[in-house]
């Protein structure tokens, strides 16, 4: 299948002291900083890439320009590397890992592992974004002045790997990128669907209680559904038994754990908190995006899991709404989230206000918005026209002798491209690319048509191959929907009615009616069980044409819980409708792709009205 697993680099939060006198969690000094690293320099951000270490997991290998040596020896171009980053397809995150963006300059404080690899030391806090102007060189100076004889006095990193790719600049500003300049988002707010999240509080910060860990957490949720399309669900307590960003999974879920008992933060630094996501990307929009919508012009990837560390030996956290500042903050992060500024000293009151602000502000207002985060976030999550919403499909197409004449019932080798849009109907669809190794693919409305090059038999085809993809998209005239793919897996040959074939294949029509020959109540558009569905409609559906009781229907509940069971099959997409009146419509749910004979639904988006009654109705869609 084209969808795999990336995880997003993520940012950190550190204490400053401009709010607070706190004492083992305020920053250190320049001074600290240089003599706590093995190299200190001053240098610019060329490009990235990522690869994949000995134990499997990914890293990103940034390189740096050196513009002026302030401690030790450096080549030209120094490589650090964190973890974090995406690699054909694949990628991973920590918590440390800095935001270094390509073409801006920095101080880097910089630490060597046993193997020799340097890394910025405390994350985005070893890494301070250099401004012109007379403030640069107050900042340097002091480190200039400490150490006079610079090669003497740090580490040798004159060493390092081969040179790197450039990567991708962004449209949109003010959210974390992948390497190859992509932003990612969730798109449970589109389809009208809560996110869930877990907490693990097997070890809290001191002086804390569960209940105010609970209170804090879901104000810092609320801060971010208030300004976009999204809304949270608190689905338990749940003991990880690792690092919440070492979970895997694509269940859209947020795993927050409120300590750091697998150190997954260096204790050394004066993190508070990291948080980051997971998301999914093909390998054809790896540097493009769109498997997560695309927002007014700007390409997304999929979010499909996200995790808050929060560090509980931290002092400051033992106060339940400095606990609330640094969650809204790690988990604007999770949601896609830059720092608006990464200078201890900001004079930009918009940037230095922002809840998304680098240094906590411990200052008592807990998880707050500022116009910054505001407006940042909702370039992901806009509140009044969310991107539409599609489904993969799959089709199983029909074959037929050349020469033949294409099958006399419509619908076959058909799919309706089917989505919805939570704010406005007529949606376009755009066929993107289709291959064409055993057949063709033409767009005509919202039907795509799927044609053969040949006749071929039966033949089924296993995830995560396939015969044929065609990829498409929707618009809404504003916002585009993810990329989604229709996916021929299988051939049925159909040789009857001889020189014009009836859609139904002959495996099909031999299993249930013993001959491939079509007659009488066994032609297509006849009714040979009397259940008062066709013959070829029985086929299309996945029903049994000589059982009456086979067919698309609801199932009595298997318990007393809000559930609606239906017969289905397998890859078949299916929407269930409510209404109070039986005229106006509404979808009680988001449409469903079975993955069985037997398909429940439990998470209603709408069945409430104004009416006595709810009356359901379901649809499978072609």
């Amino acid at each position: 299948m084209r969808s795999i697993l990336f995880s997003a680099f993520l940012g950190l939060l550190v204490l400053t002291s401009s709010r607070t006198q706190a004492t083992s969690t305020l920053p250190r000094t320049i001074a600290q900083q240089a003599s706590d690293a093995d190299a200190v320099c001053v240098g610019t951000v060329s490009d990235a890439m990522s690869f994949r270490g000995a134990d499997g997991r990914i890293r990103t290998q940034t390189a740096i320009r050196v513009d002026e040596t302030l401690k030790g020896q450096f080549p030209n171009t120094v490589y650090v590397i964190h973890h974090g980053g995406m690699l054909d397809g694949v990628g991973e995150a920590h918590s440390d890992s800095p935001t270094l963006n390509v073409g801006s300059e920095y101080l880097l404080f910089l630490l060597v592992r046993s193997d020799g690899t340097a890394f910025v030391n405390g994350g985005s806090s070893g890494a301070i974004r250099l401004e012109s102007g007379a403030m640069r060189n107050v900042l340097l100076n002091q480190v200039r002045e400490l150490y006079p004889d610079r090669a003497a006095a740090g580490g040798d990193l004159s060493s390092g790997p081969a040179a790197i790719p450039q990567r991708v600049a962004s449209a949109v500003t003010g959210l974390l990128l992948t390497s190859s300049g992509v932003p990612y988002r969730y798109t449970h707010g589109d389809r009208g669907e809560p996110i869930g999240y877990l907490v693990d509080m097997d070890t809290l910060p001191s002086g804390l209680s569960t209940n105010a860990v609970l209170t804090a957490i879901s104000n810092a949720f609320k801060v971010w559904s208030d300004v976009t399309s999204l809304s949270f669900r608190y689905l338990g307590s749940q003991s990880f038994g690792q690092a919440a960003d070492a979970v895997s999974g694509n269940d859209g879920i947020i795993r927050i754990q409120t300590h750091d008992n697998y150190g997954k933060i260096n204790n050394g630094s004066t993190t508070l908190g990291v948080g980051g996501s997971g998301f999914t990307f093909s390998n054809e929009t790896q540097g493009t995006g769109g498997d997560g919508g695309t927002v007014a012009g700007n390409a997304f990837h999929f979010s499909s899991h996200g995790f808050v560390v929060m560090e509980h030996t931290r002092s400051s956290l033992s106060d339940a709404v400095a606990f609330e500042e640094v969650m809204g903050h790690e988990l604007g992060h999770v949601l896609g989230m830059d720092h608006s500024s990464e200078n201890q000293g900001e004079s930009n009151a918009a940037l230095s206000e922002a809840l998304m602000f680098a240094f906590a502000h411990n200052d008592g207002r807990g998880a707050r918005l500022a116009d910054n985060d505001k407006s940042t976030i909702i370039q992901s999550y806009p509140t009044n026209n969310t991107p539409p919403v599609s489904f993969n499909r799959v089709l199983i197409a029909t074959t037929y002798p050349a020469g033949t004449a294409n099958p006399t019932s419509s619908g076959v080798n058909q799919v309706e491209t089917f989505g919805f849009d939570l704010q406005s109907t007529g949606l376009v669809p755009t066929l993107i690319s289709g291959s064409t190794i055993n057949g063709s693919f033409s767009l005509n409305g919202s039907v795509l048509t799927y044609s053969l090059n040949g006749a071929f038999s039966d033949a089924d085809s296993t995830s995560p191959s396939f015969f044929d993809r065609a990829t498409l998209k929707l618009s809404d005239g504003t916002n585009e929907s993810p990329r989604f793919d229709v996916l021929v897996m299988g051939f049925r040959r159909d040789t009857q009615p001889s020189g014009a074939v009836d859609g139904m294949p002959d495996s099909w029509m031999q299993q249930h009616f013993g001959s491939t020959v079509p007659s009488g109540n066994t032609v297509a558009t006849a009714d040979f069980d009397g259940d008062g569905i066709f013959n070829i409609d029985e086929y299309r559906s996945g029903t049994n044409p000589t059982d009456a009781t086979s067919k698309l229907t609801f199932l009595p509940p298997a318990s007393q819980q809000q559930a609606i069971s239906f017969l289905s099959q397998t890859n078949d997409l299916y929407l269930l409708e409510v209404s109070t009146n039986f005229t106006a419509w509404t979808n009680a749910a988001v449409p469903v792709i079975a993955s069985g004979t037997n398909t429940m639904v439990t998470n209603f988006t709408n069945v409430e009205g104004d009416g006595p009654y709810s009356f359901f109705r379901l649809r499978r869609i072609p």
